[in-house]
């Protein structure tokens, strides 16, 4: 899972700062199959796409980059990588969409 949601094949991040671009997703994507797809997954490692919520999947977490740790800026996240000036923490315990959150992130 990634922080997007929304539905009716238009989505946005969890934070509302935009809306995803259509280039983002997996060709054909969003499509709102049966109009039950209202959350957002990293599909196959190729793109976006709309899913049911229910469902069970690994998400990310994305966390502060600690600027004073230049050798490894996401230290001391083991399944973290750095992306756009931020850590994107990986959690590997799948969670339907709706529990998949903050507090999910450090525990």
């Amino acid at each position: 899972w990634i922080g997007g949601s929304g539905g009716n094949k238009s989505f946005a991040w969890s934070n509302s700062t935009l809306v995803i671009p259509k280039n983002w997703y997996v060709e054909g994507q969003p499509d709102d199959n049966k109009g039950i797809e209202d959350c957002l997954e990293f599909f196959n490692f190729s793109g976006l796409n709309d899913h049911k919520c229910h469902f069970k999947h690994s998400f990310f977490c994305q966390i502060d980059v600690d600027q004073q740790l230049l050798y490894d800026p996401c230290f001391p996240y083991k399944t973290a990588f750095p992306f756009n000036g931020k850590c994107l923490l990986t959690i590997r315990y799948p969670q339907p969409w709706d529990e998949a959150n903050v507090s999910s992130c450090f525990q």
